[in-house]
């Protein structure tokens, strides 16, 4: 008897231990499962994570490249300098014709001997044999000269020739502040009163300094155009008076001052050299004096600037 109910209870046991053991199994399983669940989109987040990251990061990296090197662009054009030379002509606001007859320069043949008048019979010579007609016209010339300086002169005037040096610094890529240094030259043809002949001339030599600002209102490709307006200053350094043989130094304000506005075009020949125009106009103040000019006499100018610049 004690046998088998030690028997039974052995066999009775065996299934409910593998019961247990089934059903303690079974939540360790499910957690187990749950766990594996969890970790699997985390890693999967991070792998995500970890395979996108690199993308913004180097977008990031390009986006900061080229942010650099725009402020390097913008830098160099606003540390920029520009060196230019040229020269050019004026003319009053009142003839726009440049090539009218009171501005241009008589040739060799229509220049009339001074004081020569045939209805003066003094004026020719009296013996021609013994003395040129040449020599006796100066010598009249000579004699008559406290009569000329009591007589009325007319003044015609040439076209001002100027050349200068400028030297830009730009501001920004399409402003800049200019200055430079400038030589004019006016030139007046001297006759009396009533007569046809030129007895004399008139040479009036500035240096000026300019400040101008400019600005780019078209570009492209080696094409641009911009605005250009500004103050001179100018000052004579030399004044020379001519008749006959009398040369003297003219009683002058020497400072003349002027304000001008000009458009520009510039074309790139190759780096970094260009070819610029400039037409423009230019206002000159009043002197204060009764020194015959150009400038005194007709304020309003309009130039015509031709040259080189050379852009760093």
């Amino acid at each position: 008897m004690i046998r088998q109910i030690t028997s039974v209870s052995v066999v009775s046991e065996s299934p409910a231990i593998a019961e247990a053991e089934h059903v303690l199994s079974k939540p360790e399983l499910e957690k187990e499962s749950e766990a594996v669940s969890k970790e699997v989109p985390v890693k999967t987040q991070k792998s995500k994570s970890s395979d996108v990251g690199p993308e913004p990061e180097h977008k990031k990296a390009l986006s900061k490249e080229v942010v650099d090197q725009n402020k390097k662009n913008r830098k160099k054009k606003s540390e920029g300098w520009s060196f230019g030379v040229g020269g050019g002509s004026g003319k009053t606001v009142s003839g726009m014709n440049m090539f009218s007859n009171d501005d241009m320069c008589n040739s060799p043949g229509d220049m009339q001997p001074p004081f020569e008048n045939p209805d003066d019979p003094d004026e020719k010579p009296d013996n021609p044999e013994v003395e040129s007609s040449a020599t006796l016209l100066s010598t009249r010339a000579e004699q008559r000269l406290p009569q000329m300086r009591n007589a009325s002169y007319e003044y015609v005037h040439r076209m001002p020739l100027s050349v200068g040096f400028s030297v830009k610094k730009n501001i920004t890529g399409r402003f800049g502040l200019e200055s430079g240094l400038t030589y004019t030259f006016l030139y007046s043809d001297i006759k009396q009163s009533g007569t046809k002949g030129y007895i004399g001339d008139q040479r009036i030599h500035y240096l000026g300094i300019p400040l101008k600002a400019n600005g780019t209102v078209y570009r492209k490709g080696i094409f641009s155009m911009y605005l250009s307006g500004g103050f001179l200053a100018e000052y004579c350094v030399s004044a020379k008076r001519r008749i006959i043989h009398e040369i003297t130094k003219p009683e002058m304000n020497r400072w003349q001052f002027s304000v001008n506005a000009a458009i520009g075009a510039e074309v790139k020949l190759i780096h970094p050299l260009s070819l610029y125009l400039e037409p423009g106009v230019g206002y000159y103040f009043d002197t204060g004096d009764d020194m015959p000019t150009i400038r005194n006499e007709r304020p309003w100018m309009f130039g015509l600037q031709l040259g080189l610049r050379l852009s760093y």
